[in-house]
Formats: C-alpha cells, structure tokens, sequence
C-alpha cells in the first residue's frame, strides 16, 4: 500500500505555509520590555524542523522541532509534527504517542487528524484510522478533503474493499475534478476488474491533464495491449522507453516482467478477491464494461478444427471495435481471431472491414453438450470458466481445485456440479 505523496506529505504544506520567517525571531530579556510571541516563535522553529527533515538532515530536524514545543508546549500543531518527524524516522511507537497526544489538545485539527489516519492505516489498525479521516473530512474549514478521500481510498484497497475504494476515489474527483493521483487510481482500477472502456476514459484523462509518468503509461500499454490497439501499443512502448529509459516500468517492459506492475498486482488480487467471496469473472455491464483479457495462446489446431466442424459467418467491423471487442464478442481469444482470417500480429481492423467467424454456440447448450472438458495447451481456470460462461468459484469447486492450481493439457475439468447432474 502507498499513500498519495501529496497527502501523506500535507503536514509539511499546513505547517509551513504562513509562518513567519527565521528573521522574525527576536527575543528580549529586558525588564519591562514584551518578548516576542512565543507561539510565532514556536511555529518559526518547527519550520525550520521540517524543513531540514525534508532535507535528510534529522539531527536538525529533532532539535528545531523539540525547541519549538519548549517554546509552545500546549500548541497542538508541534505535536503533530513531532509525530511526523518520528513517523519518517521509523519510531512508530514515539509518532503514535505524539499524534495521540496532539489529538488530546486538538481533537478537531483536520491536519492532524488526516496524518494520524494515514499513520494507523499504515499499521493496518484500519477502523480506527478511517474514523481519523473522516472526521476531517467533516471539519468545515479542511481544505484538503481530496487527500483524505484519497487516503480512505487507500485503506479501503488495503482491505480488498474495491467498491469502497472506487467510491472513495471518485469523492476524492468530486473535490478535485483535475487530481492526476486520483484519475490515474481510478484507470488502474478500471483495468484490474476489467472494465476496458471505463480505463480508456480515464487513461485518456491523464493524458489530457498532461500525465506522461512511467506508471501512466505502463498503463497505457497494458490497457492497448488488451484492447488490441497495437499502434497505441507500440507508441506507449516508444515513449516509456525512450523518456523514461531507467524507470522501473521501462525495466518491467524490457523484461517481459508485466505481472509485477502495479495495474498486473491489483488485478491478480482483484480476481483472487472474486474467488474468495464467489463472485466469480465480472461479466459486462451496461456501460459496456469489457470482459477480462485472457492470455493469447496460439492453437492452430483448435482453430482449424473449429472452422471445419462449424459453418462459418462474418462480422462487419464497426467503428471503435477492436479484434479483443470483436473476439470477446464471439467468446474467441485474439489469436484464434487472427489465425481464423490471416492476420498478423501488428494487424489492425478497420471500419467495414468483414472478418470471417465460427459459428459459436451458446454457452447453455455447450454445457448441455458436455459435462466434461480436457484442458488445451496453454488454458487456465480463469479462461475456461469464461470460454463456459461459468462462475470462477463454482469451477473451483466442483473440481475440487483453488484458483492457484495449475491446469496441464489433456487434464479433464467438470462443467457441471456433480451433486446435480449424473456424469
């Protein structure tokens, strides 16, 4: 889990905004002559503290920051940003105890409030830190209710909560419409629970708020990748690799490594998180949303037998499809596809265009047909569960089977629940 640099770093802009300058320090020990607001002075030093924790130099940072709450002992603030300085230092226990004791001066500091959530989360005490941020989050004078949406985000995906955290991400857009963090979260989502068209909408909010980031556009890539965009493809590619040539995403690309991507991880966990609570494959919704990309397996035999046993029908490519939307469509991978029309793999469709098609039977009278299925090279659960219109964990549970069990070909999986159906 990674917090939003912004949000987490808030303290840092709360503080130090408004203060007064170190010139301003002055201080007086003549009789009868007033000393200078110990509270402006307090705030001055505790500047300076984080400031020189922001530059590496901690000793400073400790000192300036100590002397601040021998100035102020009862300001709130100091507390807080004590317990950011221990926060950064990895003194948990010490920037709990300062958070929790700058709360007992201030329970009402949206600032404080916000970190302190952030800091819990981060400790997986998650009931406790989503209270924090939502108390701030109702303080009328918190200015930074973006941050902390974003934050409960966070929790909420650190607890596999996906619809809570969509819903949080999009409350943290309705504060801030142009929250680069926050579109690129929601494009990573959309991707990782398969719902394509929904990902090019935000991917392209990215791009037009002028996000040229590695992480957007590894996204762009894997997002073209499984649309089948290949000249979207092969420009994200260019770009990652050209402008961000040392970047981890462009060493992932060089690699072939994509399963340790950020949007790859979300999505394997999304997937698991469906098996656990037996939603299975998420199907499409009325907005269009895609079907999840199966891996491209090339079987020319299969796709030969499918040719000659069935008569065969076109489709007319429409504006907008692609050969995944087109292959999705007649329950076909992007390989057979190409194979069944002689496209290569740089091919791209065209408006118009006729693509030749097996006739494909529909899902309830191939499991009428067969009871029984043996595995083809190259499958996995996730494919046939969706090559059968069927729920993933019902899959898993009739062959007895998690959804890390790996398939071998000729292996022969149940379609039916045994308990109903006589095999």
């Amino acid at each position: 889990m990674q917090f939003n640099r912004v949000a987490v770093t808030a303290l840092l802009v709360a503080l130090i905004s408004g203060c007064v300058s170190q010139s301003t320090l002055v201080e007086t020990n003549r009789i009868g002559e007033p000393r200078t607001d110990m509270t402006e002075a307090a705030r001055t030093r505790m500047s300076l503290g984080l400031n020189y924790l922001q530059r590496g130099d901690t000793s400073q940072a400790k000192y300036n920051l100590e002397k601040a709450s021998q100035l102020a002992p009862d300001l709130a603030e100091i507390d807080n940003a004590i317990a950011y300085y221990y926060q950064q230092v990895g003194e948990a226990e010490l920037a709990e105890k300062s958070y929790r004791q700058s709360l007992r001066k201030d329970g009402q500091n949206p600032d404080t409030l916000n970190n302190f959530g952030v800091f819990l989360c981060q400790l997986q005490k998650y009931q406790e830190a989503t209270s924090l941020l939502q108390k701030a989050i109702k303080n009328p004078t918190y200015i930074r209710v973006a941050d902390s949406y974003e934050n409960l985000a966070f929790c909420a995906v650190a607890q596999q909560q996906y619809p809570q955290y969509q819903q949080y991400l999009r409350q943290s857009l309705a504060h801030n419409g142009n929250r680069v963090s926050a579109v690129y979260l929601m494009a990573e989502f959309s991707y990782a629970s398969s719902d394509l068209t929904e990902a090019k909408k935000w991917s392209s909010r990215l791009q037009q708020l002028g996000e040229r980031s590695a992480p957007a556009t590894l996204l762009q890539y894997l997002l073209a990748r499984q649309t089948g965009d290949v000249v979207a493809q092969q420009s994200a590619e260019k770009f990652l690799t050209t402008v961000h040539p040392q970047s981890e995403e462009s060493l992932m690309l060089h690699n072939q490594d994509l399963a340790q991507s950020r949007p790859e991880k979300l999505r394997q966990a999304y997937q698991a998180s469906l098996v656990q609570t037996g939603t299975g494959i998420s199907q499409t919704t009325s907005s269009g949303a895609a079907k999840p990309k199966l891996k491209v397996i090339k079987r020319k035999a299969a796709v030969t037998a499918i040719a000659a046993q069935q008569s065969q029908q076109q489709h007319q490519v429409l504006a907008g499809e692609t050969l995944f939307s087109i292959a999705s469509q007649y329950r076909l991978t992007v390989s057979e596809l190409q194979q069944l029309n002689q496209l290569a793999d740089t091919a791209v469709v065209t408006p118009g265009q006729q693509l030749l098609l097996p006739v494909v039977k529909q899902p309830d009278a191939q499991r009428a047909a067969s009871a029984t299925y043996k595995v083809q090279e190259g499958e996995t659960l996730f494919s046939i569960a969706y090559k059968f219109n069927l729920e993933l964990a019902s899959l898993l549970q009739w062959n007895q089977m998690t959804a890390a069990t790996q398939l071998t070909s000729g292996q022969t999986i149940i379609l039916r629940d045994p308990a109903l159906s006589s095999l």
